[in-house]
């Protein structure tokens, strides 16, 4: 079973960190099974730029091409 990702960010560096448990009377392998995990990232507030995510082995950048400040409208 796989828990919740926690993600951490240092900079423009964003690591996904993921851990799995076994059920308490499960009968498991210790095959590995593929498979895809969407993790959200905190995008809310960065600037414009390139910023890398890292899980486990793999790593992938993207960019924001502009500042991504939330507005508020009205009395906020």
């Amino acid at each position: 079973v796989l828990d919740t990702p926690t993600v951490t960010v240092s900079g423009k560096v964003f690591t996904v960190a993921m851990t799995s448990h076994a059920a308490k009377d499960a009968v498991c392998t210790k095959d590995m099974v593929p498979g895809d995990v969407v993790v959200d990232v905190p995008v809310a507030g960065l600037s414009a730029g390139k910023y890398t995510v890292k899980a486990g082995k793999s790593s992938k950048t993207f960019i924001l091409a502009a500042d991504n400040q939330i507005q508020y409208s009205g009395d906020k």
